[in-house]
């Protein structure tokens, strides 16, 4: 994706995600999952007192972010 390829801007990459996204798209979305969803976890480990919920945040996150697109 845009934030580990170096040849590709971000922004565009980022659009062409996000339009494999709304086309249903799985494997883009387990793509960005898998790049992105250690990360969030970790984040959310860092607000939340336990790893489930932690998990949970990230989840409702994933849903939030599909919703939006």
């Amino acid at each position: 994706m845009g934030v580990h390829d170096p040849d590709h801007s971000a922004p565009d990459e980022d659009r062409r995600v996000v339009a494999r996204l709304r086309s249903g798209d799985e494997h883009a979305f387990r793509s960005l999952v898998e790049a992105l969803h250690p990360a969030m976890l970790r984040l959310a480990a860092e607000f939340v007192p336990t790893p489930a919920v932690a998990e949970e945040v990230v989840q409702e996150a994933w849903l939030g972010g599909l919703r939006g697109i």
